[in-house]
């Protein structure tokens, strides 16, 4: 996770002001995410090359819904990356509010992550290490956080009641 703090911090030493690392990462967002280029998947349907709202975006939903997720902000596909995550979030809250058991959301926590997660996006967010220069580092911390979710989740999941 360091690495891609470092990332970020050598792409803003790189730059003469705070407005032109600014104006090169929105440019860089632009390239890699602006729809303009699929270089860098961000939905599961992209990684399989199938278009937005598909049959694997709306397994995806349906897999999320059995859960009791609801996605509220419907301008991004129910397999985008960002939704995802969202999800992995609600499922945390989930347990806070009494909606479900705390055992049974890190099981299904874990599972997603697994299964969809780092399944579809891990090789995105590789490739975005080495193509971005700002969002590199981003892609790095991203991935680096991931991995070590899953690595505490299943630690979390031995706890005894």
């Amino acid at each position: 996770m360091a690495e891609g703090f470092k990332m970020l911090e050598n792409f803003v030493a790189n730059h003469s002001s705070i407005e032109e690392a600014l104006k090169a990462a929105e440019d860089e967002f632009v390239r890699f995410f602006s729809g303009l280029s699929d270089e860098i998947p961000s939905t599961k349907s992209e990684v399989f090359g199938e278009g937005a709202y598909g049959r694997i975006s709306l397994e995806v939903e349906e897999r999320m819904k059995k859960l009791g997720y609801i996605q509220i902000n419907k301008t991004l596909p129910p397999d985008h990356i960002a939704v995802e995550l969202d999800f992995m979030a609600a499922l945390t809250e989930s347990v806070l509010v009494g909606e479900l058991d705390f055992k049974t959301s890190i099981a299904e926590q874990i599972r997603f992550l697994e299964e969809e997660i780092l399944a579809c996006f891990k090789e995105p967010l590789e490739k975005l290490e080495k193509l971005g220069d700002f969002y590199g580092g981003v892609a790095k911390i991203t991935l680096a956080f991931l991995n070590f979710d899953k690595k505490l989740l299943k630690e979390v999941l031995l706890w005894e009641d």
